[in-house]
């Protein structure tokens, strides 16, 4: 674990395939862009596959974000 002045504690979190990461985040960035109207965000992820995967769960999901944002 690395921490510093700024910042004390650093977490990290792993979660099984599955349950929810993916969603859990997107609403997540949802918020500040409802708040504040942020519209740019950096998503990194390890590998090409898990970055379709993402792009992927994005499309599936744009009209349930859209609609209940």
């Amino acid at each position: 674990m690395i921490s510093s002045a700024k910042c004390p504690v650093n977490l990290e979190i792993e979660m099984e395939t599955g349950t929810g990461k993916t969603y859990f985040y997107i609403k997540t960035i949802f918020e500040p862009n409802k708040l504040y109207g942020w519209s740019k965000y950096i998503v990194v992820v390890p590998s090409i596959a898990i970055r379709e995967g993402v792009y992927k769960s994005l499309e599936d999901t744009a009209d349930h974000f859209t609609v209940t944002a």
